[in-house]
């Protein structure tokens, strides 16, 4: 045993190609885990098959485990699937973390950033910050109000405030916040990991 890590079985469906192979099944590892205290199902967002929500899950183990711990990647396809992207099932998943009774104590949030052929500075800085947009994204959304909506059966109702809130002005939310962490807004982030790259890194050779 060793601090601040918990053992876990990682989840994967069946394949043929050497990242998509395992040797056991999703409902196996949920099994194990289920049936071992102290043993975690952890969910890698790119190991599911494409039409699956790998979001809905969240709520199912929540009742069952203290812990649910996040591999947050991308399914393999035509790019990196382990540089974190601000795309709809990642904004999916932070808005369970934000809604769901106690997620924020209970659900690990792990990062990848691997891939020689992209700056491992910004592969870095853009996997984090789009998870933490994510995050943002789902703590400004009127969960409380669509939750009111949804118990009373007020759907119209429901269905048009969720729409307003998808247009609504997130990006100078965020760009307010790198301001006031000073770190770069979007626009001048690749030219500081440039300049990282081009000053510090060589020292590191």
């Amino acid at each position: 045993k060793y601090d601040r890590v918990i053992d876990c079985c990682e989840s994967k469906v069946f394949g043929i190609g050497l990242e998509s192979m395992t040797v056991g099944s999703n409902e196996f590892y949920l099994a194990y885990a289920a049936t071992h205290p102290g043993v975690y199902d952890l969910l890698d967002l790119g190991h599911f098959h494409p039409t699956e929500n790998v979001a809905d899950k969240l709520s199912s183990l929540l009742v069952f485990f203290d812990k649910v711990p996040l591999h947050v990647t991308r399914p393999v396809r035509w790019d990196s699937d382990h540089v974190v992207l601000f795309d709809d099932p990642i904004k999916e998943v932070a808005t369970e973390i934000a809604a769901i009774p106690g997620a924020w104590d209970k659900v690990i949030i792990g990062l990848d950033f691997f891939d020689a052929s992209i700056n491992r500075v910004g592969a870095w800085a853009t996997g984090t910050r789009a998870m933490e947009k994510s995050l943002l994204y789902a703590l400004l959304q009127p969960s409380a109000r669509l939750k009111e909506l949804q118990d009373t059966y007020q759907f119209t109702e429901k269905m048009i405030l969720g729409e307003q809130a998808k247009s609504m002005p997130f990006g100078a939310v965020w760009d307010e916040y790198c301001r006031r962490q000073n770190v770069p807004v979007d626009g001048a982030l690749f030219v500081e990991v440039s300049t990282y790259e081009a000053k510090i890194l060589p020292e590191r050779a």
